[in-house]
């Protein structure tokens, strides 16, 4: 007796038995089947079918499947993803037979494989299938133009956006501009090169003054070149400055001579620094030559010299004898350790202060050759302050106050009777 595929049940069984001379008898059978559990079906019918190729980004997996145990109820779990074979669990304890994996990478090939478990527990895993998805399409890039900043005579920054770079990848992105419209990369232009996505911007220079200029953003591929939308901006006007005369080229110009002018005129600089324009040996922060000038205009003369004989005469010209100076305390700065100060007869109005670690000889009453000093006395307005060093005075009449602080004289006392002419109270002694 052989029960029916899938019987299961109790059932009674009649057994009727026939001899050879026609007799019968009939015994009845009780019969108990106890069902056996099938696993369900393997998945099948699958959808992209498998090794498939050219497969949309957006493409659906779908596949069959069922259970030979009539009653028995079936679910999946979906396995998906690029590495083979797939080990993440996408979907689990689902009865669609459809899968949507969401928008898929461009020319990228991915494995899936369907497990199936009926109500009972038992499983049947299907083939691990794969298909490769399309090609990215080509496309242009995306772009848009914005503001313009920073808007001056004769630059500008311009500002642009790229939300897509395209495919392939724009290699050429920037601006392009003109005077007439709609510009295009055959007009003036700045590449900036491979595009990615996000803000850019780029100076536009050797704009002209007072311009209306049109503006637009570019990314250019293999697809072609497209355009962000038209801007526009006008540059400033020139602006007007005062422009100083720099007769001896040396940088500083001549407060005295002037233009006003947008644009730099030749021969003209923006400063009026110069306290001798006809001397090209004279302007701030020149180095100091020791030819008896203020060469860096701080207001001392050869203050970086040394000179064993220096000469002063209040004409300031010494009869051609050099270094010349028309101050006494010039000469002194000037003079070297042990040197001599000659000055000419005359009157010298002025302040004299001697404060430099040196010995110096300072005599007055010199003749216009310096060959004599019997032609008179030099005489000083001011006051006279001696606070260091050791100093030689001779033939030079004082008419204000003299200081001193530690000094040593030769013939002072003899000079300082003299020059004070014997009024006592001129002189303080510190």
């Amino acid at each position: 007796i052989i029960p029916v595929a899938n019987a299961n049940g109790s059932d009674t069984i009649t057994l009727t038995l026939t001899d050879s001379g026609g007799l019968t008898t009939a015994q009845d059978i009780s019969v108990t089947i106890n069902p056996v559990n099938d696993a369900p079906d393997t998945p099948f019918g699958n959808t992209p079918a498998a090794g498939g190729s050219d497969i949309a980004v957006d493409a659906d997996l779908s596949w069959s499947g069922g259970d030979p145990d009539v009653g028995d109820s079936v679910t999946y779990d979906v396995y998906f993803g690029s590495d083979n074979p797939p080990t993440a669990l996408v979907s689990d304890d689902q009865t669609e037979l459809t899968y949507d994996p969401g928008t898929l990478d461009y020319n990228t090939t991915y494995y899936w494989k369907i497990v199936a478990r009926d109500n009972h527990g038992a499983e049947t895993s299907g083939p691990v299938w794969s298909f490769t998805t399309t090609a990215m399409p080509l496309r242009l890039p995306v772009v848009t133009t914005e503001t313009v900043t920073g808007i001056g005579q004769n630059t500008a920054t311009s500002h642009g956006k790229i939300s897509d770079p395209g495919n392939p990848v724009a290699s050429a992105h920037g601006f392009c501009w003109n005077t007439g419209g709609t510009p295009t990369t055959s007009d003036a232009k700045i590449d900036l090169g491979t595009a990615s996505a996000g803000a850019f911007n780029a100076e536009l220079a050797g704009l002209v003054e007072d311009t209306t200029y049109y503006v637009r953003a570019y990314a250019s591929n293999s697809v072609g070149t497209v355009y962000g939308n038209e801007g526009l901006f006008k540059t400033g006007k020139p602006v007007e400055q005062i422009w100083y005369r720099d007769y001896d080229e040396d940088g500083y110009g001549d407060s005295e001579d002037s233009v006003l002018a947008a644009d730099q005129p030749e021969g003209y600089v923006a400063n009026d620094y110069d306290f001798d324009d006809s001397d090209n040996t004279v302007y701030p922060g020149a180095p100091e030559l020791c030819d008896g000038k203020d060469n860096d205009q701080d207001e001392a003369i050869d203050e970086d010299c040394s000179y064993g004989t220096v000469f002063v005469s209040n004409d300031g010209l010494c009869n051609g004898y050099s270094p010349c100076y028309d101050t006494i305390a010039d000469g002194y700065l000037a003079s070297a350790d042990n040197g001599e100060i000659k000055v000419k007869a005359g009157f010298y109005l002025e302040e004299l202060a001697l404060a430099r670690d040196i010995s110096v000889n300072l005599s007055g009453g010199w003749d216009s050759d310096y060959s004599e000093n019997a032609e008179g006395q030099s005489s000083i307005s001011g006051c006279l302050t001696i606070s260091r060093g050791t100093v030689t005075v001779e033939n030079l009449i004082i008419e204000g106050k003299t200081y001193l602080s530690q000094v040593e004289t030769t013939h002072f006392a003899a000079w300082l009777h003299e020059s004070h002419r014997g009024l006592e109270g001129y002189t303080e002694i510190k």
